[in-house]
């Protein structure tokens, strides 16, 4: 595994991009003919202080990570970020890498495998398969990838890794695959008390059959290589094994002649959807969570203006929500009662509704969307709101219903404002005016 760049002021861990000094770069951002007060293009590495000022990412966000964590680089090599080093991450788009923004994963992972890319280890069991190590370029850049061979030729070959885990757990199971001569991978599980299958196409870049119980994905990570996914809820306490197959065509497990495929990077975590990978050596290895945030010295004021807009884009990848059903986007509080929130709503019937709330003295307002404008899987979102004497929000170009009655705003000026606080995705922009853009102004706000 690649380690990724120095962190430095103005600059992310692997990002070749530094903040374009020219002032003339503002107006892209304007709203209504309103430039931001405050402004994070995470995509871009732009950043703009006060007085138009083009500053360093370190200069207006603080960000904790207690552990190293990966992201991939503008060339499509998987690295590794140090400690408390944000990461720009990019994903691969029409044969390009193109930076996403902000990977920010708020919740801790554990990866259970131990040994994730070493599939020569005992601690994968082969059955009618062989594993030859370091055999072929590997999404990090180094020569680590294992040639999967399945030997028999009445029934295809496996390697497998056992772990634990409770009735209700809800457990996804990855692993990164490339076509040999033969052109699929299938993964297995038994959560539920019997074997369970989903295919992949590592040619096309699709998923096969899938498994009516499981959700699949499958993401291109560059030169041949698929990072493919699959999600179930188990219906029962276990101890059973996690299964890597290769087959020669979708939905068969009886192949008739040997054949391989290459893989490498599994990972079994309990979540809804696979985060970053996180590589392992002999034992269990978590990566911890992130926290970003505007602390109050970064605020481009020192006492409360009677009216801010707010703007937030990017990426919804794997999201777990929090206790009360809600992907939180932007929390800016000083307490429970004076605070400012933008969230997508995560439980039925309310699912993929955005919402924007005012608190002030204990006295709530919202504002939201219908259900079902933000949908499963990885969905972009741009959000933006405004508040003051009238509290309204927009989602994608599209202005919620105003409500007139909003309390006036509480005196956050002496509290930070935290973004993605229950949240596992890329953040590509934040953006705050000292003012109430209006409606027009939300409307472009919110538009990518």
């Amino acid at each position: 595994m690649l380690a990724g760049g120095r962190f430095e002021k103005g600059r992310f861990a692997g990002s070749r991009l530094t903040a374009r000094p020219a002032n003339s770069q503002w107006i892209a951002y304007q709203a209504n003919g309103y430039t931001p007060d405050l402004l994070g293009d995470f995509a871009l590495n732009t950043f703009k202080g006060a007085g138009n000022a083009a500053v360093g990412f370190a200069d207006l966000f603080a960000f904790e990570r207690a552990s190293e964590a990966t992201f991939t680089d503008a060339t499509g090599v998987l690295r590794v970020a140090a400690a408390g080093v944000p990461r720009v991450d990019h994903v691969r788009d029409n044969g390009e890498w193109v930076a996403k923004g902000l990977l920010v994963e708020s919740e801790a992972r554990t990866n259970l495998f131990s040994w994730s890319s070493a599939f020569d280890q005992a601690i994968w069991f082969k059955t009618r398969a062989g594993v030859a190590a370091n055999e072929v370029l590997a999404p990090d850049g180094t020569v680590s990838g294992c040639r999967f061979t399945t030997t028999a030729t009445n029934y295809d070959g496996s390697v497998r890794q056992n772990a634990n885990y409770s009735a209700g757990d809800v457990l996804t199971f990855s692993v990164f695959a490339k076509a040999g001569d033969r052109g699929f991978v299938f993964l297995r599980e038994r959560t539920t008390g019997v074997p369970k299958d989903s295919y992949f196409d590592l040619v096309n870049g699709v998923p096969g059959g899938v498994n009516s119980i499981h959700n699949a994905s499958m993401e291109d990570a560059g030169n041949g290589w698929y990072r493919c996914a699959i999600t179930v809820t188990a219906t029962q306490n276990g101890d059973t094994a996690f299964e890597i197959y290769n087959s020669e065509e979708d939905l068969n497990t009886s192949s008739t002649a040997a054949g391989y495929t290459y893989i490498w990077g599994a990972q079994l975590e309990l979540g809804t959807a696979p985060s970053s990978y996180i590589p392992t050596m002999g034992s269990a290895v978590t990566r911890a969570a992130e926290k970003l945030s505007v602390p109050s010295g970064g605020l481009p004021f020192s006492s409360m203006p009677s009216a801010v807009s707010l703007t937030i884009k990017g990426e919804v990848c794997h999201a777990e929500g929090n206790g009360d059903g809600a992907v939180s986007l932007l929390r800016w509080r000083a307490d429970a009662d004076n605070q400012l929130r933008q969230d997508i709503l995560t439980l039925s019937p309310d699912t993929g509704r955005f919402e924007v709330t005012q608190t002030s003295g204990g006295e709530i307002v919202s504002v939201s969307s219908v259900a079902g404008i933000f949908g499963p899987g990885r969905p972009s979102f741009g959000v933006a709101s405004r508040h003051g004497a009238q509290l309204n929000g927009a989602h994608q170009g599209s202005v919620l219903i105003a409500d007139g009655s909003a309390p006036p705003l509480a005196d956050l000026a002496g509290a930070p404002i935290e973004l993605g606080t229950a949240f596992m995705g890329h953040i590509s922009q934040f953006g705050l005016w000292a003012a109430d853009i209006g409606d027009v102004g939300l409307i472009q706000a919110s538009a990518i």
